[in-house]
């Protein structure tokens, strides 16, 4: 794997000037100072999603600052590089860059949701381009390259144990995530609002490993709780997995098979832990149906397989002049029935509600249509590529 063999997708039909360009660039940019053999660190620190906010940091070794000063000047003429006490720093649109004699930083922060439609290299060469399609990414980022720079350990993520286990493993590529981060936990107000939320999420990351090996590559992962969401698993986990759910799945063409086990009562104990029982018992008791009914009507062992998985060519219109490429693949999902009067309980509900119709042993999902003349509700049609049936004890939901 190398840069100069990823940069082949440049290449087109058309001609090799993208590809050529950007195999010059990156020429330079490997003269430049920096130490591509030990390290390189990619971050995203902060994602707002209420805001559409979002920035990135990058971090690697220096080598030769003199080289790195000398490559930023020749590629952005007009930028100025100013002194922060021992840290040198150039703003750009997009990014601002600061070094120090061991390091170098880019730090970029997107403002606004929508900046894809302005070209990369106007936002990177011409400061105009931002200005004219504004709002897009802010420029203001010499005092996060600042903050960074001196962050003590327990500030940063080199505090966390498990970020400094993953780092102590050989790896090509190594990639950490903060689960309470990545589902915006943090900084959603509606989730400041539940505090227990934050509590289950707290010190809940997720490793992955990734090696090139010879004509393969190979991927590791692993995801990790914090003490009370641990606890609350622990207590309402599964006796065993019941591989016994896929037995009977065709193996000519199996893609991937999960399976897991957990006792049916962790539903209400966890939305329970949420704080939010009284609500969603208040929503359930319209239905005419109770948490513990839900929880009771399965088992709580579950197996998803998914098999012959392809991409197929299909053409549209009339004289077939649209053409796409299209992911398939077969999905099952079998779970494991439980109590057998709290479960036909809630088939009863949802075909009451017209969100399914039975016949006999299979579970047709319907969805009302609409009649564009009226705007009336006409009879609820079948949803086409889903399927549904009960056999013996087992729940079978399939494309």
């Amino acid at each position: 794997l190398s840069i100069e063999n990823m940069m082949q997708v440049l290449k087109d039909e058309n001609g090799n000037n993208g590809y050529t360009e950007a195999l010059d660039m990156w020429k330079q940019f490997k003269d430049a100072g920096i130490d591509f053999q030990s390290r390189v660190f990619v971050a995203v620190p902060e994602i707002n999603f209420n805001g559409g906010s979002l920035s990135f940091q990058l971090v690697a070794g220096l080598e030769d600052a003199a080289k790195l000063e000398a490559f930023i000047s020749k590629q952005f003429k007009d930028a100025k590089i100013e002194k922060m006490g021992d840290i040198s720093v150039v703003s750009l649109p997009m990014v601002s860059i600061g070094w120090k004699k061991d390091a170098v930083m880019m730090v970029g922060k997107q403002t606004a949701a929508d900046y894809g439609m302005l070209d990369t290299e106007d936002m990177l060469l011409d400061s105009s381009a931002v200005e004219n399609n504004a709002p897009v990414l802010s420029t203001d980022t010499k005092q996060d390259i600042k903050k960074y720079f001196e962050l003590k350990k327990d500030e940063s993520v080199a505090s966390i144990d498990v970020f400094n286990e993953l780092m102590e493993k050989p790896a090509d590529v190594a990639m950490f995530t903060s689960s309470e981060s990545a589902a915006g936990v943090a900084s959603n107000p509606f989730m400041n609002m539940m505090p227990q939320v934050k509590e289950l999420m707290a010190d809940a990351y997720s490793t992955s490993v990734i090696n090139f090996e010879d004509g393969k590559i190979v991927i590791e992962g692993d995801s990790y709780v914090g003490k009370k969401l641990g606890d609350l698993l622990k207590k309402y986990a599964g006796p065993v997995v019941d591989m016994s759910l896929v037995e009977r799945f065709p193996n000519a063409n199996i893609n991937g098979v999960t399976a897991f086990s957990f006792k049916p009562e962790l539903l209400p104990a966890f939305v329970k832990e949420l704080g939010v029982e009284a609500l969603v018992n208040m929503a359930l008791s319209q239905g005419g149906v109770t948490a513990d009914e839900i929880a009771k009507a399965f088992k709580g062992d579950f197996a998803v397989m998914f098999s012959d998985f392809a991409f197929e060519s299909k053409t549209f219109g009339k004289d077939a002049s649209y053409k796409s490429v299209e992911p398939t693949g077969k999905l099952l999902m079998a779970i494991r029935i439980g109590d057998k009067a709290a479960f036909n309980k809630l088939i009863g509900l949802a075909e009451k509600e017209g969100g399914i119709r039975r016949e006999g042993n299979r579970i047709v999902p319907v969805s009302p249509q609409i009649n564009v003349e009226d705007g009336e509700m006409t009879e609820p049609m079948p949803q086409l590529g889903v399927f549904a049936g009960i056999e013996g004890d087992l729940l079978i939901i399939s494309n």
